[in-house]
């Protein structure tokens, strides 16, 4: 196997390892439970919710749509939806990996 295969392999797992932390944190769980799949729900609203200052949620809602679990339509830019496709991927994916099949 070359080196540089090898280097792209664990720089693609270690990616993974990192969604996958994020998307099992407590904390950004109980987030994506709050959003919906298919509506926008503005930061004020999942502010009151969830009874949290706007400021954090607003740095985890960065995160997760930094990795792909949330995004914000088009129609609705400032508001925040869950990416269910992203999610249900990310779980299959920790699913075979740790069953031991191919990712």
């Amino acid at each position: 196997m070359d080196t540089k295969e090898t280097l792209l392999s664990s720089g693609k797992v270690g990616i993974a390892l990192a969604r996958l932390e994020l998307f099992l944190e407590d904390s950004n769980q109980e987030l994506l439970q709050q959003l919906e799949a298919n509506a926008a729900v503005h930061l004020p609203q999942l502010s009151r919710q969830m009874r949290q200052s706007p400021g954090k949620i607003k740095r985890q809602l960065d995160q997760l749509k930094a990795a792909g679990f949330v995004y914000s339509p088009k129609r609705f830019p400032k508001g925040y939806a869950r990416n269910s496709i992203k999610c249900v991927k990310i779980g299959l994916s920790a699913t075979a990996l740790v069953q031991g099949d191919k990712l």
